[in-house]
């Protein structure tokens, strides 16, 4: 199914001095001779216009939801129990799992009882320029306000409507321009190397629909999926391909404006594309891939530099983390597109997979003989070294990059620890002091899951956290021999706020229609139209809008007396959206004690059917990728090959006169989980 992916340009950054000082950005030049001999050039993001922007679409200020009668469950400590061998049957049963797509079209059927008919539509509407119309807006993404305003259309091409909000002032000329130039450039350049979008769409029209309107919150611009659905499944579609710019922060007939467009568009194509929705981190850098291919700018790069320690394949939601996500999920596919070439990207967009197993897909496809983790490797060592080298793994077109070290040494012995998350990147840089040095390496043996453990026991059942997924698990219960019945169970949750939620559903018609249950900690706030009823959502233990809250096991209870006398089927489900998926839910301890039902999920129960969902152990193998950059003549770089507990050495030759430096690049590579991991090195 379409997806309903709301993407946000935060901050564009523009090419000249100038522009940098007028939207508040400036430059700090630090020196360091442990980092470096060069000064390094750091580029902070100041935007003193608008409030810092979340990852990819619109937030909302914090809703409490009821928790002050949940009973808190201490969890109890367990992954330490786990042996190596068991820990990899976990990560092998992860990352080979299916997850159902978010279908919107049959959980409208299922939830609301939903006629939905996806039929060709008739003849298009012949607008005319000075047509007014009424459309869907979100007015103010920091408070999920959405609105219906009035529009009149002042132009339109072979290729686009545009909108202008009643009210709002904007020349017919700059209208004009940028009107021709997304259907002389933008439009032609993204479906050359994109492909199409829906084409003629849910309106029968070609024609994208351009709607310039007030939106505050700090947001440029955004495309969102839910438009090309009926409103039998989304009441607040617009039913139009439709792309929205902040009349009030940019004005149409310049280049920010136009690079708007590329991004936006490029999710138009890439949502079109992908049916099944792919992660926020590749959605995302396609949309700046649609800015770079038309030779737009995109200035986010700048500030993963800052931070390359962040996790590619995840999204932080945190002020001053989501530009930083931005530019390394752009560097990342810039560099595959550098490196393979066009058709390589062609086949990231046009899959059915998700996440790395899209870049494992397109490997394979074109017969690389290389898996995501070599590739990334290669790719962690290139930001660094950039264009120094003329070796196609390492060689950047993007020449201004400057990655500063995480940390540097001259004087040894030296130790030191630090953490790194799971496809981040620390760099440690060594400097000559007159002979050759040893670096040994010990990293962590295993990492957990998520951010606790299982309420009673060693195991439980999880979710997963993918986005534009529908985990379910199911099973039948048989109530005809009692006259009431209660549910009971654990629930550990972190769950996007307002975005994605979980559910405790029964079905009395073998599945054809579900409603949802009532619990301790549900909640019916549903402020962006993407709930069914009853769900869970923040974190459980907490509710929303506490940012220092910690998710913890609370106690659960349901009533299934108005089922009593019947078999029915009862599920556990999480749907996530397009866009920014949290650590997910967690359930243990389940029973109906009126029935005698229990499953602690200690052991193998075949009365469930997991979609999704995983009876597993809180913790994983923790992998590395340790590399050493070698500056001599011209820099190589040198694998660390890890023994089985994850420990390594690597000594120099020639340190200070073949080589002048050398730079050890350590990254986390354990798919699956959001934690970081930890290590230690001494060097000699």
């Amino acid at each position: 199914m379409r997806k309903l992916l709301l993407a946000i340009i935060a901050i564009l950054a523009i090419a000249t001095c100038a522009a940098f000082i007028a939207l508040g950005y400036f430059f700090i030049t630090t020196t360091n001779p442990a980092l470096g001999t060069a000064p390094t050039t750091a580029h902070v993001v100041i935007n003193t216009n608008a409030t810092p922007m979340p990852a990819v679409k619109p937030r909302v200020m914090p809703i409490q939801v009821p928790v002050s009668t949940a009973t808190v469950i201490p969890a109890t400590a367990s992954a330490q129990t786990n042996t190596l061998s068991e820990t990899s049957n976990t990560l092998d049963l992860l990352t080979h799992i299916t997850y159902p797509p978010n279908d919107r079209v049959l959980l409208a059927e299922e939830y609301k009882g939903a006629a939905v008919s996806l039929a060709t539509p008739g003849a298009p509407k012949n607008y005319k320029v000075g047509d007014k119309e009424t459309f869907w807006v979100s007015r103010d993404v920091t408070t999920s306000e959405r609105k219906q305003i009035q529009a009149t259309l002042r132009y339109m091409n072979s290729a686009a409507y545009m909108w202008v909000e009643d009210g709002i002032k904007i020349s017919d000329a700059a209208l004009k321009n940028a009107a021709d130039n997304f259907a002389n450039k933008i439009y032609p350049t993204n479906r050359k190397y994109l492909g199409s979008e829906s084409n003629p769409g849910i309106d029968n029209d070609p024609r994208i629909h351009i709607l310039n309107a007030e939106i505050n919150g700090g947001v440029s611009g955004y495309f969102a999926a839910y438009d090309t659905l009926p409103r039998s499944v989304y009441a607040q579609s617009n039913e139009h391909e439709m792309v929205y710019t902040s009349a009030n922060t940019l004005k149409p007939g310049n280049t920010v404006y136009d690079s708007v467009l590329a991004h936006e568009f490029a999710h138009m194509i890439h949502d079109y594309q992908n049916r099944r929705g792919d992660a926020t981190w590749i959605t995302e850098g396609f949309g700046e891939l649609g800015m770079e291919l038309n030779g737009y700018p995109t200035g986010t790069e700048f500030s993963y530099t800052e931070n390359p320690d962040l996790q590619l394949n995840a999204w932080g939601d945190a002020p001053g983390e989501s530009l930083g996500h931005y530019g390394q999920a752009y560097l990342f596919l810039s560099y595959l597109l550098n490196r393979y070439g066009i058709d390589f990207i062609r086949d990231l967009i046009s899959t059915d997979t998700t996440g790395i197993a899209t870049i494992q897909r397109a490997l394979d496809l074109h017969k690389t003989g290389l898996s995501f983790d070599q590739v990334f490797g290669d790719w962690v060592a290139a930001n660094f070294i950039t264009s120094e080298t003329q070796d196609p793994r390492f060689h950047y077109r993007n020449e201004s990059l400057q990655i500063r070290p995480t940390v540097g040494y001259s004087q040894y012995p030296a130790n030191g620890d630090d953490t790194v998350n799971q496809y981040g990147a620390d760099y440690i840089q060594l400097l000559p002091n007159g002979k050759d040095i040893t670096f040994t390496f010990d990293g962590a043996d295993t990492v957990r899951i998520l951010p606790t453990d299982a309420a009673q026991g060693k195991y439980f059942w999880w979710s997963g956290h993918t986005d534009s997924s529908d985990a379910r698990l199911t099973r039948q219960v048989d109530l005809t021999g009692v006259l009431k019945a209660t549910l009971k169970f654990s629930t550990w949750y972190e769950i996007e706020d307002s975005y994605d939620y979980a559910y405790v559903s029964v079905s009395a018609d073998d599945g054809k229609h579900w409603q949802t249950l009532q619990g301790t900690t549900t909640t019916t706030v549903d402020p962006n139209g993407h709930s069914y009823g009853y769900a869970f959502n923040c974190r459980s233990g907490v509710g929303c809008g506490d940012a220092q809250g910690t998710a913890k096991w609370v106690q659960e209870e349901m009533d299934l007396t108005p089922f009593a006398g019947k078999k029915i089927l009862l599920r556990f489900e999480q749907i996530t959206d397009e866009a920014l998926t949290k650590n997910g839910f967690a359930i243990d301890e389940i029973e109906i004690p009126e029935i005698g039902f229990r499953d602690d999920a200690e052991s193998v129960d075949s009365g469930w059917n997991a979609e999704g969902f995983a009876r597993i152990e809180n913790v994983l193998p923790q992998r590395f990728i340790v590399q050493a950059i070698e500056y001599g003549a011209t820099p190589r770089v040198v694998p660390i090959a890890l023994d089985a507990q994850n420990r390594a050495t690597y000594t120099t030759r020639g340190f200070g006169s073949e080589i002048s430096r050398v730079v050890i690049t350590v990254s986390g590579s354990t798919p699956v989980t959001y934690q970081p991991t930890e290590y230690q090195y001494q060097i000699q």
